[in-house]
């Protein structure tokens, strides 16, 4: 909008303030080659007749016989019936003919020494008539000017906003990748950049409430159909033993239906929760410290490398959520070990969670981000395939972005989270 409103400024004051000086000097030259070209012969023209009339014995017979003429009146007074000032008077009467110019029209005087009188000389056709024709002409020319340099800039921004139109009509018909592109220079490049946004994660949540309906679907189904054996069973069993198994087993299925739906939660909850909360600058080390202390495993060893000032605006508990998912999916595939470093790099701040486990494939690393997406190797862990997709959305909202690899060290898994410096606010 920044951009809109400036250019709208330059092009407006480029319009009135530009155009009109330059009709302006035009006009005014015009204006001004035009009087003195016509006051130069009329000059002329009049001096050659004071010089005649001053020769004669009496001019206002010379005048009243001989001078009939359709473009000029002439006519004489006596020198004290023509008052001027001091200082004109002595030019005047030196031979400078007195041009005065009114709303009346154009007279020339000259001064008749020999006679002491005045000789005053009237232009009856004088072009200068013609100057309000001609400023109605360069009146025009200005708005026209106007008109063109306004349309040249609204042409571009008619055309954007033709096309976001048509992006908005065929993404509302269900054309759910439809984008407005963002290629060259745009009056409204932020509201085409927000446009875009708002499409892409509309289309996420449409993506994941499918998947959600089918991994619903699909995990609810087997704990489901487990529970009513169990109960079944239950029934028809009088045996004790075989009753307190079968009730374990029972509430084996009910925790991991609890399971299902707590993390079902989780994932749905942070596109309502994360554009609510506001920034706040993070005490990353604690934060690290306290989350890799609350998961201590006996057997796997965790290795805290935290060096430099880490600098991050965001969410506390989304962080802490963003670590602990991180931590608990090492902790599923590693064998002896995970290291956690935190660090700063590139302006910004690097996450890395590496493991010794067996690792995700390269044709993987995309995939496993994607919501109920579990890894070739999670087939006999317990889990939903949400744990990395609650890391990525957390980490996108944060503008930071993900890095799926392999660790030369530990041979396992290496995750890596890149954070800008600073970010005023939780993006959208």
């Amino acid at each position: 909008m920044r951009i809109l409103i400036v250019s709208l400024l330059v092009v407006v004051l480029t319009a009135i303030l530009g155009v009109g000086w330059t009709l302006d000097q035009l006009f005014d030259r015009y204006a001004n080659d035009v009087v003195s070209d016509e006051v130069q012969i009329y000059q002329e023209m009049g001096a050659q007749l004071a010089v005649i009339l001053d020769a004669t014995s009496d001019p206002g017979v010379v005048i009243t016989q001989s001078t009939h003429s359709q473009f000029v009146r002439v006519s004489l007074q006596a020198a004290e019936d023509f008052p001027l000032p001091a200082a004109i008077l002595r030019e005047f009467e030196s031979g400078e003919a007195l041009v005065l110019e009114s709303d009346d029209g154009l007279t020339l005087h000259y001064y008749l020494p020999k006679h002491a009188d005045v000789l005053t000389i009237t232009p009856i056709h004088y072009n200068a008539s013609s100057l309000p024709a001609m400023k109605l002409i360069f009146t025009a020319v200005f708005y026209a000017a106007v008109l063109a340099l306004l349309l040249l800039w609204l042409y571009p921004l008619i055309r954007r906003l033709t096309t976001l139109r048509a992006a908005a009509k065929d993404f509302g018909r269900g054309q759910l990748d439809r984008r407005v592109s963002t290629d060259g220079v745009s009056y409204i490049a932020d509201i085409e950049l927000e446009f875009n946004r708002m499409a892409e994660r509309i289309q996420t949540l449409i993506s994941d409430n499918k998947l959600l309906s089918s991994a619903v679907s699909h995990d609810l189904r087997t704990p489901l159909a487990r529970l009513r054996f169990g109960i079944d069973t239950l029934e028809c069993t009088s045996d004790p033993q075989a009753r307190e198994k079968y009730t374990q087993r029972l509430s084996a299925d009910i925790s991991e239906m609890e399971n299902l739906v707590n993390s079902l939660l989780d994932f749905a909850r942070l596109d309502f929760e994360l554009p609510e909360k506001r920034a706040e600058l993070l005490p990353l080390k604690r934060l690290v410290s306290e989350c890799v202390e609350r998961h201590s495993h006996s057997n796997i060893s965790i290795a805290l490398d935290m060096t430099g000032e880490n600098l991050l605006k965001g969410n506390a508990s989304h962080f802490t959520m963003l670590l602990g998912n991180l931590l608990q999916n090492a902790l599923n595939f590693a064998e002896r070990s995970v290291h956690v470093e935190l660090r700063c790099a590139n302006e910004g701040t690097l996450l890395v969670v590496s493991d010794d486990g067996p690792g995700i494939p390269v044709e993987q690393h995309r995939t496993i981000l994607m919501p109920f997406t579990r890894g070739a190797n999670s087939s006999t862990e317990k889990g939903h395939g949400l744990g990395l997709a609650i890391v990525n959305r957390i980490a996108q909202r944060h503008g930071g972005t993900i890095k799926i690899d392999t660790c030369s060290e530990l041979r396992g898994a290496r995750i890596s989270i890149v954070f800008p410096a600073s970010i005023e606010g939780l993006p959208r």
